[in-house]
């Protein structure tokens, strides 16, 4: 991210944040931002808009990779959205969402490395 990181806190504190950022948060903004400087060096700014955007929403703002439905566990996870499935209340969904596989494990993403676009998922390492 070319320009001052300093501004670009100071920007969302206030716009994004209510005024107060947590340690955490400026953790998770850091970690996509120096990702991208490295991955997308040439990257367009709306493109780093639409990741933070999707990060900020996906994570309930805590910049944080949390566990769908932000459940205490991946069957916690799985039981709860099997029970929306079945009701009828994922209306976008056309398969049941907590399916297992052999290589995959639970068909959601795992931290910051999910790709929705390739239906890839790992496990992220630091």
């Amino acid at each position: 991210m070319p320009g001052n990181r300093a501004a670009f806190f100071d920007f969302i504190r206030t716009r994004l944040f209510k005024g107060k950022i947590r340690a955490a948060q400026v953790e998770g903004l850091d970690a996509i931002l120096d990702l991208w400087q490295v991955r997308v060096p040439q990257g367009r700014p709306d493109g780093l808009a639409y990741v933070l955007a999707t990060a900020f929403h996906e994570t309930a703002a805590t910049m944080q990779p949390v566990r769908e439905t932000r459940a205490a566990s991946d069957a916690a996870a799985i039981g709860r959205l099997d029970r929306a499935f079945s009701a009828g209340r994922l209306a976008s969904v056309k398969t049941p969402i907590g399916v297992r596989t052999p290589t995959a494990g639970v068909g959601w993403g795992a931290g910051w490395c999910s790709s929705p676009t390739s239906g890839t998922t790992r496990r992220c390492r630091r």
